[in-house]
């Protein structure tokens, strides 16, 4: 029997559904069948039944999608010019899926899991065949063209085109690119961190402390600014995710034994700092320095920097040295935290690695080697910020390989 026109995406994530969706409505002559290995798609998404799902990212310009990517420039580009996260809302809107709109031009779903159903109903609309519970154990391209599949039960397939979206981590439908596709892997590792301190003390101290603040990495110079959360669980937030995106790889090879400054206050610099705690110690002269909390800190934390700073809080504002006041304006501009262990935070999961970018052709997201073979989502070694951009190249990369699959005219299996 002719396989000539069927198409085969693996797993039911996320880029799996929209790269399905996209090659069946490019074609709607061509079957489509998506396998995933759970018994059901967006599995991961059951859990967010009334919490919200970050789905991109919408900003002014391309150039400011692509100042987001952590890794993937400049070979990434061409996709995100293809599929914008502006496309990407339009496109959900248009399917009647409602978006709430967040910061930085962040959209998200409020519930995820009915946005979980809602998007399979979408795509098995457009006339995708969902198949669950299918563990993929091997693929063999076939001599005249397509590929044949099996499954870890010996459930076999065979299609024209295939399209892998197995995800980020140590998952088989990775190793099985690499082996059968020759192509060379970068061994993923999580991206989005929560830090763990090396001293849990230091986070009782002062935590929870939640705020803007500029987080540095002396090691390398780099510096980033965002929210953070301060707690006895470590130290985590968008500032995190967007330093430990960089870094993450680094970071596992040291055994997340690093160094870290916080800069709590980076609305101020450190002279106009100065001058405000100058200004307080002359027209608070009699008070004691740790009896009103200042900057926005609470009383608690106020007198835990004072401490920090070897500053007793019953000092009165007059009877403060000038060494004391510059410890302090170091405490606040220049916090050094060490950690030593890393957990993942709440609604982030991204991965930094997976199948190297000189092995795909990024004008269809076809293996360069391999002809039918593509991939898409997070098995590609490519990384966006989180708060949306790194879902962005997920439906850029499936959106450009559901597209090219329908367009691609394949040999014939029998």
């Amino acid at each position: 029997m002719s396989e000539l026109r069927k198409q085969i995406i693996i797993g039911g994530g996320l880029a799996g559904l929209a790269g399905a969706f996209w090659c069946r409505r490019q074609d709607p002559h061509t079957a489509v069948v998506l396998y995933e290995k759970e018994e059901d798609v967006l599995s991961w998404a059951k859990r967010l039944r009334g919490s919200p799902l970050v789905l991109g990212r919408e900003l002014a310009s391309r150039q400011q999608e692509e100042e987001r990517i952590v890794r993937g420039m400049p070979e990434v580009s061409g996709v995100l010019g293809k599929w914008t996260g502006q496309a990407t809302r339009e496109w959900l809107e248009s399917l009647g899926i409602d978006l709430e709109r967040g910061e930085e031009g962040t959209f998200y779903a409020k519930d995820g899991d009915r946005f979980r159903k809602q998007f399979r109903d979408v795509v098995e609309g457009a006339g995708v065949e969902i198949r669950t519970g299918f563990s993929l154990e091997s693929l063999s391209p076939q001599p005249g063209g397509g590929f044949r599949i099996w499954s870890r039960e010996g459930v076999q397939d065979a299609c024209g085109s295939l399209l892998l979206t197995t995800g980020g981590g140590r998952n088989h439908g990775m190793a099985i690119a690499r082996e059968e596709g020759g192509m060379g892997m970068h061994p993923p590792v999580p991206a989005y961190l929560r830090l763990r301190l090396a001293s849990a003390r230091m986070g009782d101290r002062l935590g929870p402390l939640e705020g803007v603040v500029r987080l540095r990495c002396p090691r390398h110079g780099t510096e980033v600014e965002g929210g953070a959360l301060l707690s006895s669980r470590g130290l985590e937030g968008e500032a995190v995710s967007r330093l430990s995106g960089s870094f993450c790889e680094a970071w596992k090879d040291r055994g997340y034994r690093i160094q870290l400054e916080v800069d709590w206050l980076p609305a101020m610099n450190r002279s106009e700092l100065r001058g405000e705690l100058s200004a307080r110690s002359q027209s608070g002269r009699r008070n004691p320095v740790g009896g009103e909390a200042l900057f926005g800190f609470n009383l608690r934390q106020w007198q835990a920097f004072l401490g920090l700073s070897r500053i007793d809080p019953k000092t009165p504002w007059v009877r403060l040295r000038t060494r004391q006041l510059q410890t302090l304006v170091h405490r606040l501009k220049a916090h050094s935290l060490a950690f030593s262990g890393m957990g993942l935070p709440k609604g982030e999961r991204a991965w930094a690695g997976g199948i190297e970018r000189e092995a795909i052709d990024w004008s269809t997201c076809e293996a360069a080697g391999t002809r039918g073979l593509y991939l898409a989502g997070e098995i590609l070694d490519v990384l966006g910020e989180a708060g949306g951009s790194h879902m962005n190249l997920g439906w850029a990369s499936a959106y450009v390989a559901g597209s090219a699959m329908a367009h691609a005219k394949r040999g014939t299996l029998s």
